[in-house]
């Protein structure tokens, strides 16, 4: 048994081994054979699609779209003024939103602190007899506490609302504004969101809108 991060819960040791090829390449190669035909889900630091994008100019016009869950165009969660993602790797997130992919989706931390995972589904998930359930009330347990501890309702489920985007784009409201990421200073790691695109790189700023959980 290994203890993963999720709630610090055990679970078997894995059975599949490493791929060989690394993420990096398999995204150039991947977008490069099917243009314009994939949609990318970044969940983490922008590093990796940064590197693509250096080592690939063709990079950014294969992909279709680039959905992120980071940024704030309010307060960060991290420092003052920068969300975690961001703040890890600022010089990637700047990367990415100046190279030119035709659509770029932020889901940022400021939305997804709006929909905090209450009492009633931690319990419904609890009263459900099935492993599957079992398993996400567990990985929750710790970010619940974390979050609750902070002052919010809930488990702030900041990437399962990116992905619930990803298979239904109803649950969110965009809006097209540009996004200028701080490098430097008091404010490295900001997603300093300026207003309409107005013919510069076009980015959205979600907000939550008839969001059913």
């Amino acid at each position: 048994m290994v203890q993963i991060g999720a709630g610090d819960i055990y679970v078997e040791e894995p059975k599949r081994e490493a791929e060989k090829e690394d993420a990096i390449n398999y995204l150039i190669k991947t977008a490069k054979e099917n243009p314009g035909g994939i949609t990318i889900v970044a969940i983490g630091p922008l590093t990796n699609i940064a590197h693509c994008i250096m080592k690939d100019k063709e990079f950014a016009k294969n992909v279709k779209s680039l959905i992120i869950m980071g940024g704030s165009a309010e307060k960060g969660n991290i420092t003052e003024f920068a969300e975690f993602n961001f703040y890890k790797d600022p010089e990637a997130a700047k990367i990415v939103f100046e190279a030119g992919f035709e659509e770029v989706i932020m889901v940022g931390w400021h939305v997804t602190i709006k929909l905090p995972f209450l009492d009633k589904f931690e319990n419904m998930l609890n009263n459900m007899n099935n492993e599957i359930a079992k398993f996400l009330y567990d990985i929750t347990r710790k970010g619940a506490a974390f979050d609750r501890n902070r002052g919010f309702e809930g488990s702030i489920m900041s990437d399962s609302l990116t992905i619930a985007y990803l298979i239904d784009n109803n649950v969110l409201k965009l809006k097209d504004e540009f996004v200028n990421i701080m490098t430097e200073g008091e404010k490295i790691g900001m997603s300093n969101v300026v207003g309409a695109t107005n013919g510069r790189p076009r980015t959205c700023n979600a907000r939550p809108y008839n969001v059913q959980l």
